[in-house]
């Protein structure tokens, strides 16, 4: 069953629970009109009170509707971003030895091994992004299912307010299993390692890459000069191998049940 489904036959039965709450109040509205003034004054009261408690189900049933319309948008969007990630990671597997080479002869000339290749950056970077993208986008389509968090709020993410959030929301199985996955991911090595590159790149420098006399190793992430111990090629293939599988069965717990959504 798809999120969209499940998300669908919680309308029906939101639709079916609100219909049966009028159908009630009808009928003891309808006791207000014959009886003492006691009994008509219980037959109001309760009328009421069902009739808010259908308003509280409408209420539900309009951000079903909202989350129905934007899971199209985000599945879609979540798809074309996984081509993208494949596509850069395939295009750096072809400019990897040229990038190592160039680094080489730029180290042989004096430099300090900065690697100047900007098909080779290029390729890293993009791939990173993509899959950062991905993973910034999951807490919001888990939102939409879980509805823990009001959907224009702008701290839906991975920190600890929005795990809670989540944490407070699931009530099935499947749920509690998928959020024990989304904790384990929140504070996997690989994930925190892509955070701190992508997020460096995005909102203070790009990261710079150097060639450190036997491998390519990813620049400091403080600022600071000098090289990290990220070699790159070992991040490239744990985030392609293992980070991303792992985020994809995430989605595809959120999106289905037995039908895989997203390809891997």
């Amino acid at each position: 069953m798809e999120l969209d489904a499940r998300l669908l036959a919680e309308q029906r039965n939101l639709i079916k629970e609100r219909d049966l709450l009028l159908a009630e109040a009808k009928v003891f509205a309808d006791q207000r009109k014959t009886g003492d003034t006691e009994s008509r004054r219980t037959a109001g009261k309760e009328a009421t009170r069902l009739r808010r408690l259908a308003q509280q189900m409408c209420d539900e049933l309009e951000q079903i509707t909202v989350a129905l319309d934007l899971l199209g948008h985000i599945i879609a969007s979540l798809n074309r971003r996984q081509e993208m990630a494949h596509y850069h990671y395939s295009n750096w597997l072809e400019v990897e030895e040229k990038g190592v080479y160039a680094a080489k002869a730029f180290q042989k000339l004096g430099g300090d091994g900065y690697v100047n290749a900007i098909k080779f950056n290029a390729e890293v970077l993009a791939f990173l992004q993509n899959v950062h993208a991905i993973c910034d986008s999951f807490p919001f389509a888990l939102n939409l299912y879980l509805r823990s968090c009001d959907f224009g709020s702008r701290s839906i993410g991975w920190n600890e307010k929005t795990m809670e959030a989540f944490r407070l929301s699931t009530a099935t199985s499947g749920e509690i299993e998928l959020f024990n996955r989304v904790e384990r991911f929140f504070a996997d090595e690989v994930f925190l390692t892509l955070q701190g590159i992508v997020n460096c790149a995005k909102h203070k420098h790009l990261v710079p890459i150097y060639f450190n006399g036997t491998k390519t190793v990813f620049g400091k992430l403080d600022g600071k000069s000098g090289h990290s111990d990220l070699v790159v090629k070992e991040v490239m293939i744990k985030v392609h191998d293992v980070l991303l599988p792992l985020l994809i069965e995430m989605l595809r717990l959120v999106s289905a049940d037995d039908q895989a959504e997203f390809s891997g």
